[in-house]
């Protein structure tokens, strides 16, 4: 992929962010409340019983990120966000959520029993069984990172986002292989803030507008079934959200009214 694909990407999750910086702010401690709450209930029914005290939290947590995600989608979108949307989005993802965190769950049990397991078998099957465990959840990581904007963005069944993730890894292994390294940089930098800034909503933003992105490739493709993966105009694509972006510094975002 060309090098201008990770600008635009960088520059509309960047911009998006900033442009809604309260909001996004808003949506961290949001987000916060409700994880606080979900520990509590948590310890309030499961008390002494740490591996229930942990689920809870666990499948509750990718619920309320699918939750949120619907706001980061509006705000990559360029739309408004309203609190009027929160039971709506409420309702729409709490089953999606809940599965996808059962899942969650089942993997990193699998993962937490299965690979100490190999290791302490030695040998060469339990070194070809660590590696192929090992594998298999890296795969799973890097294509569950497309789920949060493609559910948000679909009504379909959870079976078929799942399809969907894994079409996107297959198709863009190299990008998808870049986004975790972005997100590394975001979780150092939230730390000198609380996670207040960027946050929680800074992270599913870059997915967000990385998926975003994609997405205009595939309806270049649906539109003309002749075209080739390999000679996507993307310049021609993502014109019209180089414009909404437009030419502007950091000084400008943090100065809007300045004489130029």
């Amino acid at each position: 992929m060309s090098p201008y694909l990770y600008k635009i990407i960088l520059k509309k999750s960047f911009w998006d962010y900033m442009d809604n910086m309260l909001t996004a702010v808003l949506i961290n401690i949001i987000y916060f409340a409700l994880i606080a709450a979900e520990v509590s209930i948590s310890l309030f029914f499961f008390e002494g019983r740490m591996k229930l005290i942990l689920v809870v939290p666990i499948v509750g947590n990718l619920h309320i990120l699918l939750f949120i995600s619907h706001f980061i989608k509006d705000i990559s979108d360029g739309k408004s966000c309203s609190l009027k949307d929160f039971r709506r989005y409420a309702k729409m993802g709490w089953l999606k959520g809940f599965l996808f965190g059962l899942v969650t769950l089942g993997i990193l049990v699998i993962l937490f029993f299965s690979v100490p397991f190999y290791v302490q078998l030695g040998g060469l099957l339990g070194a070809l069984g660590a590696a192929l465990i090992t594998w298999f959840f890296l795969v799973l990581f890097f294509a569950a990172q497309y789920f949060f904007p493609v559910s948000s963005r679909f009504k379909d069944h959870f079976g078929k986002d799942i399809k969907k993730c894994f079409t996107l890894f297959l198709d863009n292994i190299l990008l998808t292989l870049v986004l975790p390294f972005i997100i590394i940089i975001q979780v150092l930098f939230s730390m000198f803030t609380v996670f207040l800034l960027p946050g929680l909503s800074g992270i599913l933003l870059w997915y967000d507008a990385a998926y975003w992105i994609l997405n205009k490739k595939y309806e270049y493709l649906n539109g003309d079934p002749s075209s080739s993966k390999k000679k996507i105009p993307w310049k021609e694509l993502l014109n019209s959200e180089e414009e909404r972006i437009g030419q502007r510094s950091f000084f400008d975002t943090i100065f809007p009214f300045r004489k130029k």
